[in-house]
């Protein structure tokens, strides 16, 4: 469970604690640390990089996750992780949301590797049965 917890920690602040200048570093150190089994995975999260570079260039943005709590399922090699997204526009704008990532995890050789990192919308948290969260 604290290994999944670490790994969390560690990958949540390569996906979104970013601003322009630092994505490209952070996506190199990500891919190191992601699941090859399916190509799919690799594939959505260079796109995920893809996406986020541009818009943290054409809106000024940084970002920080700030979490606050973890619901670890050590038998699916899962992590839900729920914090605050604090969002910079430029010099002026600034924005707090409340969130929820799901990370899926594969052990592969002895290492933890990320399969997947969702944001969860409404309806997703209410399958997760995290309504209240």
């Amino acid at each position: 469970r604290s290994y999944l917890e670490e790994m969390s920690t560690m990958l949540l602040s390569l996906l979104l604690d970013l601003d322009f200048d630092s994505i490209d570093w952070k996506r190199e150190t990500l891919l190191e640390y992601v699941s090859t089994s399916e190509p799919a995975y690799l594939k959505n999260l260079a796109a995920y990089f893809v996406k986020v570079k541009e818009q943290y260039q054409v809106f000024n943005l940084s970002t920080h996750f700030g979490c606050k709590k973890y619901r670890t399922d050590s038998r699916k090699l899962q992590v839900i992780a729920s914090g605050i997204l604090a969002s910079h526009f430029g010099a002026e704008g600034f924005e707090k949301k409340t969130v929820h990532y799901r990370l899926n995890f594969e052990w592969v050789a002895g290492r933890l590797l990320l399969q997947e990192f969702k944001l969860l919308n409404e309806e997703e948290l209410k399958t997760e049965g995290l309504e209240d969260a």
